[in-house]
């Protein structure tokens, strides 16, 4: 036979020997490089090496998988990911930037976002809005107000207009 060397790129002594020593105390290890097809090209692989003993000596046995296909699908949600990244930051800034107060509440009425202009009307920062419910920001008359919009918006789901005075 050949050296397994042949078959998975970057395999050297060290490794080899990083692996039996993950032996000593596992029934098997894990290693993941790029391996050897017959036509000579590279996939990634996923090896797996377990130690058997046969007429009182060890060998090692390796299983590679080939996981080109599973590769593929942790680029394209790590490129998913970066983008929805990338546009919730633009929201954020879109939404930080808006001259106008603007929240967003959960179904029980916590607050759970609201931008610069919203924080300043209220004299608190973010930190200290967001996970509160109106009667713990606003005086008792209007919370009861915008408890009851509220309430109507969440039994009757759309969009909701009113104005009124702001403490």
């Amino acid at each position: 036979g050949r050296p397994i060397s042949d078959y998975i790129s970057g395999v050297d002594a060290a490794l080899l020997q990083t692996a039996l020593c993950n032996l000593a105390d596992q029934r098997f290890t894990q290693i993941e490089g790029y391996c050897l097809r017959k036509d000579g090209s590279l996939f990634p692989g996923d090896v797996v090496v377990s130690r058997l003993q046969h007429s009182g000596q060890d060998f090692l046995c390796f299983f590679i998988r080939d996981i080109t296909r599973r590769k593929a699908v942790e680029e394209q949600l790590l490129r998913t990911k970066e983008s929805v990244q990338n546009h919730a930051q633009f929201l954020d800034a879109l939404f930080a930037a808006m001259p106008n107060p603007v929240f967003y509440k959960d179904c029980e009425g916590r607050y759970l976002g609201c931008n610069t202009a919203f924080e300043k009307l209220v004299g608190k920062n973010s930190y200290q809005i967001v996970g509160r419910k109106v009667d713990e920001l606003w005086p008792p008359h209007h919370a009861r107000g915008y408890h009851e919009h509220d309430d109507a918006l969440i039994n009757t789901p759309g969009i909701q207009v009113y104005e009124g005075k702001v403490p």
